[in-house]
């Protein structure tokens, strides 16, 4: 009889780790890179600069062809990054946004007028920002149609124990001619921003949407990533009226990004999948449909004039996430996908998107990439990386 019992308990628990496997670590161990060999695409003709360094986001503003970026310094990355639970102080403040020009195929920081970042001391030779998600978008003036407005998330370190506080989180607004100097217009700080990843702005200066997540333990973090718990949330802001929530219970939600036909596109970094999100008139958000990755983490997105999405995606997204950002100078695997709207014959039995690698690079030449956009006009594929040494454009 007692055989009997432990043989059914072994085959219980065989079957629930069995069930286990399969639903949470299988997933996590192919996304992790396991047994992935890295085959180079496109990498044989890429520019560097390594004059802009450590650049999470990029935004290709398509009007003028500039490409804006938030940077800091590799090693700062590995100090101050709360989105990864790195919060020694001593790394914030020190960050800068930059602008790539393709006809002098220079780039340069950007000045910042009229920023005075409160009630936080500023710290010596820094800057007051600590940036991560970018977004730039142009104003529609008809009497100035280079005016943009830059949206940037500063993920400031609090007045006191960062670790005890989390980070003192908000979205600056900046106004400016492309390619010149910007001037700040306002510092957006709600009770709903927590720690935000990536910024979606509006044309008026006014508004905007933000990736959130909420201020948590390595542990509980952890957790969140191995059970793929929906913890994170899409949180739209006025500057005048305040924040709510207009999406919740995602997963990983990551690099955010809109559509010609005003679609919204949500990366999930650690289920590999992107939401599709339809606006409402209350601005929250609608869940329309997901698009299936089922490759590594993903990060930062672009989507261009005809639809298509660029994505960057980590081929060994723990090597990225802990062994990378902890020592920038240990390479990452780098990679970039294209997704549109499969037009081929397979387009009638199910497969509704066209997934297709245009970029893969095993760090040597792309380093721990997180973010990329198409210039059709010139054929560039524009790539940098929160920790990556240097600014690339790589004809394809």
């Amino acid at each position: 009889m007692c055989g009997r019992i432990l043989l059914s308990l072994l085959t219980l628990a065989v079957a629930v780790f069995g069930a286990l496997y399969a639903l949470y670590f299988q997933p996590l161990i192919v996304m992790g890179g396991r047994g992935r060999v890295i085959e180079p695409v496109a990498n044989s003709k890429c520019a560097k600069d390594k004059s802009i360094q450590a650049c999470e986001k990029l935004v290709l503003h398509e009007p003028s062809g500039l490409v804006y970026m938030a940077c800091s310094m590799p090693h700062l990355r590995s100090l101050w990054l709360p989105n990864h639970g790195l919060l020694n102080k001593t790394g914030a403040g020190f960050d800068y946004l930059a602008v790539y020009n393709p006809a002098t195929e220079s780039a340069s920081r950007v000045p910042l007028v009229r920023f005075a970042p409160s009630p936080e001391p500023v710290p010596s030779g820094g800057t007051g920002l600590s940036v991560l998600g970018l977004d730039v978008v142009s104003s529609g003036d008809p009497e100035n149609p280079h005016e943009v407005f830059v949206y940037v998330v500063n993920n400031r370190p609090p007045a006191g124990n960062a670790w005890a506080f989390g980070p003192n989180s908000v979205v600056e607004i900046f106004k400016g001619e492309a390619g010149k100097s910007l001037k700040h217009v306002a510092t957006v700080r709600d009770p709903l921003i927590g720690i935000p990843n990536d910024v979606l702005g509006s044309p008026d200066g006014k508004s905007f949407w933000i990736t959130n997540d909420k201020k948590k333990g390595s542990l509980q973090r952890g957790l969140d990533i191995i059970f793929g718990r929906p913890s994170t949330t899409v949180t739209f802001c006025r500057v005048d009226e305040g924040c709510k929530t207009a999406a919740r219970n995602l997963r990983s939600s990551n690099g955010i990004a809109k559509g010609p036909q005003g679609e919204i596109y949500v990366t999930s970094t650690y289920t590999s999948q992107i939401y599709v999100f339809e606006a409402q008139a209350d601005d929250t958000l609608v869940l329309t449909d997901t698009i299936p990755i089922g490759g590594g983490g993903l990060d930062n997105l672009s989507v261009d004039s005809e639809g298509s999405i660029y994505v960057a995606e980590y081929p060994k997204v723990f090597h990225a996430h802990y062994r990378h950002l902890e020592n920038p100078k240990i390479l990452s695997p780098s990679a970039v996908l294209k997704i549109s709207l499969n037009t081929d014959e397979s387009a009638y039995y199910g497969q509704k998107y066209k997934i297709e690698k245009i970029f893969e690079d095993d760090g040597k030449v792309a380093n721990g990439v997180t973010t990329a956009a198409y210039d059709k006009e010139r054929n560039k594929l524009y790539m940098h990386g929160i920790a990556s040494p240097a600014f690339l454009n790589c004809e394809l």
